[in-house]
């Protein structure tokens, strides 16, 4: 009989940079607070890999771990489930904490698994499909509705949730030849706020605009200010 695949990490990246939602989380609860994020995280990630049970049992885990009071673990998932930290709405339905973002980053961890069990239930809207998916529990009559298919395209460069084909690269090479796409590319990654945008295309392309106004505004100013010194 072979061996089941083992589902859980064993190791999972924390953002050196929270967003505003943790930050404000952890100014409210403090280190406490923090230490049962932190913990639940290892528990999802050690586990199931993308979710894991809200119930008694957890509480239980995270105080073996942490020794915080059982009343303040409640207050902390409750406030994790009241700022969308924990996607509040699979809560209601499955009683589970999971969120995009644990699920983003497992899976693409996870891609190399021979096979990851799944519940098509509990998958997030907008979490891309991987080929190694199989699912054991659920509705699958809607999958396709459930999350993106795989789309065979060309990709020149991928990250969260934008990505741009080579034929859009290229485009944008061609139309902003002085410009360097590439390092705007990566300072879109870098920026805090990528995940208001829908399209890296598109992005990319008012951000080129942008800087191509401004240099030519700078190029001006600086004609002016010679003529002037003359």
């Amino acid at each position: 009989m072979a061996r089941p695949t083992k589902q859980g990490i064993d190791y999972f990246p924390i953002d050196t940079q929270f967003d505003d939602k943790i930050e404000l989380y952890i100014l409210e609860k403090e280190a406490n607070g923090l230490s049962v994020l932190i913990t639940i995280w290892q528990l999802i990630y050690q586990n199931h890999g993308y979710y894991i049970e809200n119930g008694k049992d957890l509480y239980l885990l995270i105080k073996k771990r942490i020794n915080i009071d059982i009343n303040e673990i409640n207050s902390c998932i409750n406030l994790l489930l009241e700022r969308g930290i924990f996607d509040n709405e699979k809560h209601k339905k499955h009683k589970i904490l999971t969120s995009k973002a644990v699920q983003k980053r497992y899976f693409e961890i996870a891609k190399k698994k021979k096979k990851v069990d799944i519940i098509i239930d509990y998958i997030i809207n907008g979490i891309d499909s991987y080929e190694n998916w199989v699912n054991v529990g659920g509705n699958a009559t809607n999958v396709k509705e459930k999350v993106k298919e795989k789309v065979n395209v060309n990709i020149y460069r991928k990250f969260a949730h934008l990505s741009i084909t080579t034929e859009e690269y290229e485009k944008l090479k061609n139309e902003f030849h002085n410009l360097d796409i590439d390092s705007i590319i990566d300072e879109i990654e870098n920026y805090k706020k990528n995940n208001n945008y829908k399209s890296l295309y598109l992005t990319v392309r008012n951000w080129a605009k942008r800087r191509t106004e401004d240099n030519k505004k700078e190029e001006t100013e600086n004609a002016t200010s010679r003529i002037l010194w003359l």
